[in-house]
């Protein structure tokens, strides 16, 4: 029977801890006494400027709703072969300025001047 008092009573004393900071953790009776003998602290409050840049009632996106209609129809096929057209040459722009930026990239570094000695 002492055995079994041994064994559980750190056991008991753990369960005793963990839930006392659980209490603490949220508004429940726990925390209020810990905070009215001083063992805990009440929440900072947020500076004004934090409280007014927050709206009053926080809107979420709805989850699985078809979003709203964009306000323009899809591009036919002339439309998408025409900003396919000046997305190639944007490209080509690119490819011709990055081979050009690439090629002042290897050029040698300027070896400083040589200054001989004073006499």
């Amino acid at each position: 029977m002492m055995n079994v008092l041994r064994q559980s009573t750190p056991a008991a004393a753990l369960i005793l801890v963990l839930g006392a900071c659980a209490g603490c953790s949220g508004n429940g009776p726990v925390r209020s006494v810990a905070v009215a003998s001083g063992f805990a602290t009440q929440g900072a409050k947020s500076a004004d400027f934090v409280e007014q840049s927050r709206p009053g009632a926080l809107e979420y996106k709805p989850v699985g709703v078809k979003p709203p209609d964009r306000g323009h129809a899809p591009l036919n096929a002339d439309e998408l072969r025409t900003l396919e057209t000046s997305l190639d040459q944007r490209r080509t722009r690119n490819e011709s300025e990055a081979a050009t930026a690439k090629a002042l990239g290897n050029t040698p570094m300027a070896q400083p001047p040589v200054i001989p000695p004073l006499e």
